[in-house]
């Protein structure tokens, strides 16, 4: 996802490995049999059970059935978390729920959402990348940083001027030092030397570093990376918290940091994505030129410029449009 951004010292190291290495009420009733043209969101990192998608230049959510759930009204409109997803009108963020009503009118320049101290996403409206824009999106930045990650609150930032929401879209000047979030996986990558292991929460080496490259836990998996100098070849692997293989390291076709999302991870195979389970064994086979974690039992995919969304068997449950 383009606008997730790692605010946080200790997430540098996966985000490096990427980077290195290579207000109205819902309408229930429309769905994609109809004719409309409908564009998925090229930024689903879903937190919902419901999914951004386009029709005639608007944007609006559909559920997993692939009926629209909150009509196309916006000019923009990105993930929920919290109950709560940002939305964009003009150069502005506002908020609204999960039935399309506005619990918050557009007036924030950006909103900084904090899943976890490994997962932080930045929402910016699809504005001119010009000197003001780009002050703004530092100082909220910043201002993030110092600041640290809170439970069920979004940061948001106006100007210079940064707050909080809460779940119902209430403004909070200052959070609640118990509401910070110091969720965290149990091991985390550690770098010693030019090998990367894992530590545990008192810093204690529990996985020896033996790789040249290592990812976070993911639904107790990590993603470990092999270079293979002789041969000119890099292979990935994945790991338990025992340090053991399970699934062993194989050729890399591209070196996406891929992380374990409902018992499947995305693979690249031939420039073709596809998606493998927990044993290695290729459940999806690779067929498309992008794919996506899978969130609520949906993953978008991209063939071509088109996009849509497939459940876990594979199959399609909003066909892939422009």
């Amino acid at each position: 996802m383009k606008l997730i951004k790692s605010l946080n010292p200790t997430i540098g190291t996966a985000l490096a490995i990427a980077t290195m290495m290579l207000a109205s009420q819902p309408q229930i009733a429309t769905s994609q049999a109809s004719g409309s043209k409908i564009e998925p969101s090229p930024h689903n990192q879903i937190f919902s059970n419901i999914f951004p998608i386009k029709l005639n230049g608007k944007w609006g959510y559909i559920d997993r059935t692939g009926k629209i759930v909150v009509r196309p009204q916006f000019d923009r409109t990105f993930d929920f978390r919290n109950g709560l997803a940002p939305f964009q009108i003009g150069r502005k963020l506002g908020f609204i729920d999960r039935t399309g009503k506005v619990v918050v009118q557009p007036q924030f320049d950006l909103a900084f959402i904090c899943k976890s101290l490994t997962d932080h996403s930045l929402i910016k409206p699809q504005i001119s990348e010009d000197a003001d824009s780009k002050n703004v999106i530092q100082a909220g930045l910043v201002s993030m940083q110092f600041s640290g990650c809170y439970k069920d609150l979004i940061l948001v930032v106006n100007g210079n001027k940064t707050e909080y929401l809460d779940r119902t879209g209430k403004i909070i000047s200052e959070p609640q030092s118990n509401q910070k979030n110091t969720d965290l996986e149990d091991l985390i990558p550690v770098n010693i030397g030019r090998k990367y292991g894992y530590k545990d929460r008192t810093g204690k080496i529990v996985i020896q570093p033996k790789f040249d490259m290592a990812l976070y836990f993911h639904e107790n998996l990590a993603q470990v990376i092999i270079f293979d100098e002789r041969n000119a070849k890099i292979q990935c692997g994945y790991i338990d918290q025992a340090g053991k293989y399970a699934i062993e390291p194989r050729q890399c076709d591209d070196l996406g940091g891929a992380n374990f999302s409902e018992g499947l991870v995305r693979i690249k195979v031939k420039d073709k994505w596809g998606y493998i389970d927990r044993n290695g064994k290729t459940v999806i086979k690779p067929q498309f030129d992008e794919a996506f974690d899978f969130y609520d039992g949906l993953a978008m995919v991209i063939v071509g410029s088109k996009r849509g969304y497939i459940n876990r068997t594979g199959q399609y449950i909003w066909k892939p449009t422009s």
